[in-house]
């Protein structure tokens, strides 16, 4: 919940960059480490951040979240998130 939170704070922020147009896959890429609790953290946010309008809603349920990719490498080509020795 704080990440979703975190998300729909951020919109507020930066609306108008993003709130100017509707997410689009071109316009940003989503990384996160190949852990399901960073994957999690970067999924609720994003579904704050960009939540659908009415003409992107795809379910019957009316469930407010579209799908946003997240990316990752496998954890040993990660060398962002790998601990300093």
């Amino acid at each position: 919940m704080h990440e979703y939170e975190l998300g729909k704070w951020t919109r507020q922020q930066y609306k108008d960059l993003v709130t100017a147009k509707p997410y689009r896959y071109d316009l940003i890429l989503v990384n996160s480490s190949d852990s399901d609790r960073t994957l999690m953290s970067a999924e609720a946010f994003l579904a704050g951040l960009f939540p659908p309008s009415d003409e992107e809603l795809w379910n019957s349920e009316n469930l407010r979240w579209q799908p946003i990719p997240v990316h990752t490498l496998p954890k040993p080509l990660d060398n962002v998130n790998k601990p300093y020795k």
